[in-house]
C-alpha cells in the first residue's frame, strides 16, 4: 500500500504528541469553564459601583486597580467673591493675579467655580430692610449660593477648556458690584442716599454669607462641579465677615445654622469629601487694614473671624485682603492645595487591608482609609507633577 509511508508520517511521535497536547489543552479549557460556571466575573463599567471605571466583579467583590498622577488627580475649588458695594476694585485685583495660582491648579483635574456672598433664604428673606448711609433700603436681591454662569454657558470651568483661565479671570469681577459701587457715587452721600428705596435694584445685600453660600453650593450643586471623588477647597474673598460682622461688637444680625463654620465641615465630612479652606480677609489685630476698609456709616469692612475660624476647622489659612499685590495670597493659596493633594476619594468603602499603593520605584504599601466606612484614603505623601500612583483595592459590590 503506497500510501502508509504518508500515514506514517502523519501519524509520527511529534505530530501525536502535538495532538495529544491540543486535546489536553482543550479538555482544561472545559474543565476550566464547569469550573467558574458558579463565578461571576466582568469588567463592565456601569456595574462597578456605579463609577464609570472598570473592575473585576467576583462573587460580590468589586476588585478595581488603577493609575493615579498629579494631573488626574481631581480638585473642586470654589470661590466664594464678596459682591457688595467697596469690593470691585479687590475683584479686579484677584483677576490680574490669579495666574499666580492658575499654574498650581493647572497641574491637576481641576473644576474650578464662582458663588457670591449675597444670599437670601428662610434665614434672612423676612428681614427686608438694612440701614445704609443713614437710610433703611431693602436687601431682596440674593444669589443664594447658586453657581455664576460663565460665557462658556456651563457653572465651572475645567482643565480641558482652552480658555479657563480668561473664563475664570473675567466671571471674578462681578458686574453687580461694578453697578452697586456707581449707583451709590451717583446717588448717594454719607448723610444719605436720593432714594434708597432703589438701592436693591442696584446692589447686592450688604449681609455677606459666604459660609452659608458654601453650604448651600455643597448642598444643592447639580451642575457636575462638585464631583464625587474630588476634594473640595473654598476660597473667600470678603472685606467683611459672616452676616458683616460675625459675633464682633456692634453685629446686628446674629449667625444661623448655615454660617456656622462647622456646619460647612460637617456637611463636607458627611459627603466623603475633604475640606480646606482658605480666606483673604482682614485679619484679626490688622487695624491698618481695618481702618482702611471700614466705614462707619456702612457695615464694610469688619475683621473676618469666622473666616478665619473655618480656615482652621478645614487645613487652610487666612491672608491679608489688604494686600499691594495679591500674587503672594494666591501663590499661598495654590501651595496649600497641593500640599493637602495627599488624599485620594476611591470609588467605594474597601475591605479591610485590601488597599494598597505603589510609589514609582517603590514597594506596594498597605494603607486604611480614614474610618471603616470612608471612601477618603490618606496617602503617605502628595504626588508630585509628573509622579505616578498605582493604586488597588476592594469593595463589596452593590
Amino acid at each position: 500500500m503506497q500510501f502508509l509511508p504518508s500515514m506514517e508520517k502523519k501519524t509520527s511521535p511529534s505530530h501525536v504528541l502535538r495532538k495529544f497536547l491540543v486535546h489536553l489543552g482543550a479538555s482544561f479549557a472545559v474543565l476550566g469553564i464547569v469550573a467558574c460556571a458558579n463565578e461571576n466575573f466582568t469588567s463592565s463599567a456601569k456595574s462597578c459601583q456605579g463609577s464609570g471605571a472598570s473592575c473585576v466583579a467576583v462573587n460580590g467583590v468589586d476588585s478595581f486597580s488603577y493609575t493615579v498622577s498629579a494631573s488626574t488627580q481631581p480638585i473642586d475649588v470654589l470661590f466664594v467673591v464678596d459682591n457688595s458695594a467697596s469690593m470691585y476694585s479687590i475683584q479686579q485685583q484677584i483677576s490680574s493675579r490669579f495666574p499666580s495660582l492658575f499654574s498650581t491648579l493647572n497641574q491637576y483635574d481641576y473644576h474650578l467655580a464662582i458663588t457670591t456672598t449675597d444670599v437670601v433664604d428662610s434665614d434672612n428673606a423676612a428681614r427686608s430692610t438694612i440701614t445704609l448711609y443713614g437710610q433703611n433700603t431693602s436687601i431682596a436681591y440674593g444669589q443664594s449660593g447658586a453657581l455664576v454662569t460663565f460665557s462658556n454657558g456651563r457653572n465651572y470651568v475645567q482643565k480641558s477648556d482652552a480658555d479657563a483661565e480668561n473664563e475664570f479671570r473675567a466671571a471674578i469681577a462681578r458686574p453687580e458690584t461694578l453697578s452697586c459701587e456707581q449707583y451709590i457715587a451717583s446717588q448717594c452721600s454719607s448723610s444719605g442716599c436720593t432714594d434708597a428705596n432703589t438701592y436693591h435694584l442696584y446692589c447686592p445685600s450688604e449681609d455677606t454669607r459666604a459660609i452659608a453660600a458654601s453650604v448651600l453650593t455643597l448642598q444643592n450643586d447639580g451642575s457636575g462641579f462638585i464631583r464625587k471623588n474630588a476634594p473640595l477647597a473654598v476660597v473667600i474673598v470678603s472685606n467683611a465677615d459672616e452676616r458683616a460682622a460675625g459675633n464682633q461688637p456692634g453685629a446686628v444680625y446674629a449667625l444661623a445654622a448655615n454660617d456656622q463654620p462647622a456646619t460647612l465641615v460637617s456637611l463636607a465630612q458627611s459627603l466623603n469629601k475633604p475640606l480646606s479652606a482658605y480666606s483673604i480677609v482682614i485679619q484679626n489685630g490688622d487695624q491698618a487694614c481695618y481702618n482702611s476698609q471700614h466705614f462707619s456709616t456702612t457695615l464694610f469692612g469688619w475683621y473676618g473671624l469666622e473666616y478665619a475660624s473655618l480656615s482652621s476647622q478645614a487645613p487652610g489659612g487666612t491672608s491679608s485682603i489688604c494686600s499691594s499685590d495679591f500674587s503672594q495670597n494666591l501663590a499661598t493659596i495654590g501651595s496649600g492645595i497641593s500640599n493637602q493633594m495627599t488624599s485620594l476619594t476611591l470609588y467605594c468603602a474597601p475591605l479591610g487591608g485590601s488597599v494598597t499603593v505603589t510609589y514609582p520605584g517603590g514597594k506596594p504599601q498597605t494603607l486604611l482609609t480614614t474610618s471603616s466606612n470612608s471612601t477618603t484614603l490618606q496617602l503617605p505623601t502628595p504626588l508630585t507633577p509628573g509622579q505616578t500612583l498605582q493604586v488597588s483595592y476592594s469593595c463589596r459590590s452593590l
